[in-house]
């Protein structure tokens, strides 16, 4: 039995009422300018960061990053260190300015005590109006999933933990916090979609947003990564993960992309690392998988960006989002590599440039401009949700 093919005559198309009506002028002109703002902003930023002189013609303005506020020193950790890290980042990507915006706003003035965090969601991302990144910093307590490494005892997976008996109560009250403040922040960052960098104790927060655990080192490999008695001394080599935005960071700032990926010098001051169930899988922790209502995996959207490279220690030293908003925890403290930080001269005449210097300032680099790149996208959003001046027939 043969099947005739039927041929049907071609219809003359019938234009969709949305093409039937006139432009509109009002619009069109709005574009025509975000267009041009747009790029003159993008070429601004890109001359910039290659070092062209051109970009203060167009300078492309500034970036916001917050930063949640952090009572240790009583509060002089927050305002002398870390919101003297992100300043450091001005002129990195070219004329881009960073200011850094403490969260939550007023924060500062609480010095020692524990100031008054939201818990609702609503106010969390009311907070993150007009920034553009988050930048998580480092704490000296354990993180709440951490536990004992295989290769260690069980004991450690209490060290510096603020369970701890003899743990006062104010250190554990601000300890509680500051996690489900900055646990809140780190969810509204996803569903906004917005560039996050995580140093120390803070990849570890950022770890436990996305479902992972933190494991303790054992005592003889933990001595490798860090020295009360010498804070901003300690380095060891690590190795970046091919592909990986933190190896892109990396090899813009080294020529030769095997020594920029290979044996790279940081500067190391934690007791623990991220968990892993085998190398490349992170292990989930027990909070996540006890969650009926949330799935939160690690490997769903996780991946290893650097290891330890010393000998006796293979641990994770970085990771980061495999796709989506650039999203990364690092181990070590790059920050502290920056114009005017402690660990940016390793003599005390400030002659001799930490070897760590042109990788740190790369990353930061890479993280200013993604937050630009959040920035014009947000400008684009609201430049779209502009109510027309005149109504459109």
């Amino acid at each position: 039995m043969h099947r005739t093919q039927r041929t049907e005559e071609a219809q003359p198309a019938v234009p969709s009422p949305a093409a039937q009506r006139p432009p509109d002028p009002a619009l069109a002109a709005r574009l025509t300018t975000l267009q041009q703002t747009l790029g003159n902003r993008a070429t601004a930023a890109a001359v910039g960061a290659q070092g062209g002189g051109a970009a203060s013609a167009r300078t492309p303005g500034k970036v916001v990053v917050g930063v949640p506020y952090r009572t240790d020193g009583r509060g002089s950790a927050h305002t002398g260190y870390d919101m003297k890290a992100v300043s450091a980042m001005s002129g990195l990507a070219g004329d881009v300015q960073v200011e850094g915006r403490t969260l939550p706003p007023g924060a500062a003035a609480s010095g020692a005590d524990t100031p008054a965090r939201p818990a609702e969601a609503s106010q969390v991302r009311a907070h993150l109006q007009g920034v553009d990144a988050l930048l998580i910093p480092g704490a000296p307590s354990a993180n709440d999933t951490q536990i004992a490494s295989e290769r260690g005892t069980p004991e450690d997976a209490g060290h510096n933990s603020v369970d701890a008996p003899k743990t006062k109560k104010h250190v554990r009250e601000e300890h509680r916090s500051r996690a489900a403040y900055e646990l809140a922040l780190i969810e509204q960052a996803k569903n906004l979609g917005m560039p996050v960098i995580a140093v120390c104790a803070g990849s570890w927060r950022l770890l436990e947003a996305y479902g992972g655990a933190v494991e303790t080192l054992p005592a003889a490999e933990r001595a490798l990564h860090t020295d009360k008695n010498n804070v901003w001394g300690l380095r060891h080599p690590v190795d970046a993960v091919s592909g990986t935005r933190l190896a892109d960071a990396f090899t813009s700032a080294q020529p030769d992309a095997v020594a920029a990926l290979s044996g790279a010098p940081v500067t190391s001051t934690h007791w623990a690392a991220a968990s892993e169930v085998a190398p490349g899988s992170f292990r989930q922790s027990t909070q996540a998988a006890q969650n009926a209502d949330v799935r939160r995996h690690p490997d769903d959207i996780l991946a290893v960006a650097a290891r330890t490279s010393a000998d006796g220690s293979s641990s994770v030293e970085a990771f980061e989002t495999r796709s989506g908003a650039p999203v990364m925890g690092i181990q070590w403290h790059p920050e502290t590599h920056l114009p005017d930080m402690p660990g940016r001269y390793t003599d005390a005449e400030r002659t001799s440039p930490d070897p760590a210097v042109a990788s740190s300032e790369a990353l930061f680099r890479h993280f200013v401009q993604a937050a630009l790149a959040y920035r014009y996208r947000r400008d684009m959003h609201d430049e779209f949700t502009k109510r027309p001046t005149q109504p459109h027939p």
